[in-house]
């Protein structure tokens, strides 16, 4: 993929494959040049999507269906607009003006575990850095269930350069960071037990000599003795970082709250920050934007006014009872017909850069282009840093979600009537 001609047109580009989004990839005469990074490589060679409309599965302008998404919209009591975690941040805020326009409810995405970290902020505090800093101060890090030579190949050279000693909790890795690198088996069912041990030891809490040390290795397959050497490496560190995944068990929000209080908790002595590191979604940033225009984060019902109870109101649950008479998904990037519940094909509205997978799965179908390849947007990245994101292709060849969005938002009835 490497461009031969050196005198040809060089500009850079972001790569959004994960949620490092890397920042110095050059692109000469529209060829990206990719570091050895097999996630950029997959990235960059996502086809653009066609440029296809459907209303109820036969072929349609753009205006036909702005105007058909626009009558369905308006007329459904009880109408939903999710999806929002694939969009670039203008798309999201055109996303929003459409729930507002409507008093409809607004979630992000299907995935309630995501949210975990949102949940969890709001309970215990996060003390958190960008990846310059943690590159240029952390000398020891700590990887909390992930691998990411694996899912983010460049954030250890981009985040951990100064790293000196790598710590790895979770399931065993071959993966090779280059540095001493200390292992720690620990289940994702233990993963909850473990930070209690943590936390117990790093308060300097009486009930640590409680501790029975055969119930510790029972519940956490490690001896007392591990998670007190661990506890004091970060204490004595001058700067620690802990990279930390998304384990599966039975209480997400739990988890991620007991993590953040670990970390806040040692900084009362030493510097400790977290960073998440996520999926290659715009998820962040669209809970920012609903945050800033109701005061939360996500999973609203704007009805009559902003009403948020955790997750009454989030399209997982108002789908699985449905609750809703029309939806508006804004983007598949994380979507597929079957993770949506039940069969309303009639109600849905649906913005994809897969329309001929989502053809008979909609009322509307129109296609989008991929921010940071067929379109410039912003992106969130994983620190919460926002990029604005080039487009690589010529983007005149794909339909444009902040467009299309913004057009179905003037689309809409001006009428009054209440959606319950």
């Amino acid at each position: 993929m490497n461009a031969a001609d050196p005198e040809g047109e060089q500009k850079l580009a972001i790569c959004a494959g994960c949620s490092c989004l890397c920042d110095d990839i050059i692109v000469l005469d529209g060829l990206p040049e990719l570091p050895e990074c097999e996630v950029a490589k997959t990235w960059f060679d996502t086809p653009s999507p066609r440029m296809k409309i459907y209303v109820e599965g036969e072929n349609a302008t753009l205006n036909e269906a702005i105007d058909r998404a626009g009558n369905m919209l308006s007329s459904a009591n009880s109408p939903l607009v999710f999806g929002l975690d694939g969009l670039s941040g203008q798309a999201q805020t055109a996303a929003w003006s459409v729930a507002a326009a409507l008093k409809s409810c607004i979630d992000i995405s299907l995935q309630n575990q995501e949210r975990a970290g949102v949940v969890a902020l709001q309970t215990s505090g996060k003390s958190t850095a960008t990846i310059g800093e943690i590159a240029q101060r952390s000398k020891l890090v700590i990887l909390w269930f992930t691998d990411p030579a694996l899912t983010h190949p460049r954030l250890f050279e981009r985040a951990c350069r100064s790293a000196r000693e790598v710590i790895v909790i979770g399931s065993q890795t071959d993966s090779n960071y280059g540095v001493d690198c200390t292992p720690i088996d620990l289940a994702p069912a233990d993963a909850l037990d473990a930070l209690k041990i943590l936390n117990l030891i790093v308060a300097r809490s009486e009930n640590v000599n409680e501790l029975d040390e055969n119930q510790v290795l029972e519940s956490t397959g490690q001896p007392l003795e591990t998670w007190r050497q661990l506890a004091e490496k970060i204490q004595s560190s001058h700067y620690a970082a802990i990279l930390h995944g998304k384990p599966e068990c039975d209480a997400p929000e739990l988890l991620t709250e007991r993590l953040y209080e670990f970390v806040v908790r040692v900084n009362k002595n030493s510097r400790f920050v977290s960073l998440g590191v996520g999926e290659p979604l715009n998820s962040t940033n669209a809970e920012h934007i609903i945050s800033a225009n109701c005061g939360f984060p996500f999973a609203v019902n704007l009805h009559p006014h902003p009403q948020f109870n955790g997750f009454e109101y989030s399209a997982d649950r108002l789908l699985k009872q449905e609750a809703i008479d029309c939806v508006l998904i804004s983007s598949t990037l994380s979507l597929k017909p079957e993770d949506l519940h039940g069969d309303a094909a009639l109600n849905r509205i649906v913005l994809t850069h897969e329309p001929e997978r989502w053809k008979d799965k909609a009322t509307v179908v129109i296609s989008t282009g991929v921010t940071g390849l067929d379109q410039h947007g912003d992106w969130m990245r994983m620190d919460g840093v926002i990029l604005p994101m080039p487009a690589v292709r010529d983007s005149t060849e794909t339909y444009n979600a902040t467009d299309v969005l913004t057009a179905i938002a003037k689309a809409l009835k001006s009428d009054d009537s209440s959606h319950q």
